[in-house]
């Protein structure tokens, strides 16, 4: 797999060896795009076993911790994936193995780092006193510290090939019929799962005995107002609500009609000061 980062690394190179200081923050942001096109490549591999809603950050470190919480564990870790002809059909095969490819393993946390880091050269300091001027930055030790970044993404992305592989549970939705892949191994009890079809609102809690799966919608129970009935609702049909939206929901017994929506409420407390005597 080709990571796609050498036109970001060759444009910072090209503003760094232009010798232009006001173009060494446009190499900053060069490699920042560098940085989530690695990111985003590991995420891409892995949406089969995921949703987006799921990962629910679009920042490449907390995209990629969300990747080693519910789908791949190694992320950081380096692999060889081989592959070789059974000697009998059924039997494992113990020699001659050909080399398929390496995938490099990447740390969330460094490369958070870096992309953080990097940010803080595309903004002017805020002054925080009157006559102040922003600190005119050290330019060798920026040109040195992107020459670390490139040397970094470069080493990540080295063998230009990345693989992942898992022990899975799937099941189908009783929704939509979609199959729905996961991590069995990252699977714990009560741990909600998605359905990966982004036009399904269903979601599943995971329970666990024995080492067997099994997968229960998700429903939040609503007891009526009128007369105390209590009905399952989805629970993304409240989950995945805006703050401006609201969810009308009538009773199956008595017919009353109710209205969900998120509130914001904003409490106070005062008490009566007592004049001391």
């Amino acid at each position: 797999m080709v990571f796609g980062t050498d036109p970001y690394i060759q444009r910072a190179q090209d503003h760094i060896k232009s010798n232009d200081p006001d173009r060494l923050p446009y190499a900053c942001l060069e490699l920042r795009y560098a940085l989530e096109r690695v990111a985003y490549q590991k995420l891409q591999l892995r949406l089969d076993k995921i949703t987006i809603e799921e990962i629910g950050a679009w920042q490449p470190r907390r995209a990629m911790d969300r990747l080693m919480e519910l789908v791949d564990e190694h992320l950081t870790k380096d692999s060889t994936l081989s592959v070789a002809s059974e000697s009998e059909p059924g039997t494992p095969a113990t020699d001659g193995f050909v080399t398929v490819g390496q995938t490099k393993g990447i740390s969330p946390r460094e490369l958070g780092k870096h992309w953080q880091k990097l940010s803080s050269f595309l903004h002017i300091q805020m002054p925080k006193k009157k006559g102040q001027h922003a600190p005119k930055t050290d330019e060798a030790a920026l040109r040195t510290y992107l020459g670390e970044v490139i040397e970094y993404v470069e080493a990540v992305t080295s063998t230009a090939f990345d693989a992942h592989f898992s022990e899975t549970v799937t099941f189908t939705c009783g929704k939509c019929g979609q199959s729905i892949v996961r991590n069995s191994e990252l699977l714990k009890e009560e741990t909600v799962v998605q359905c990966q079809n982004e036009q399904c609102n269903a979601s599943y809690v995971t329970h666990v005995k024995d080492d067997e799966f099994t997968f229960e919608p998700y429903l939040i129970p609503l007891d009526c107002k009128s007369c105390g009935h209590r009905d399952r609702i989805e629970a993304n049909a409240f989950m995945k609500m805006k703050t401006n939206e609201s969810v009308i929901y009538v009773c199956d017994d008595c017919g009353t009609r109710h209205i969900v929506r998120w509130l914001l409420k904003y409490g106070l407390e005062s008490e009566a000061l007592k004049e001391e005597e």
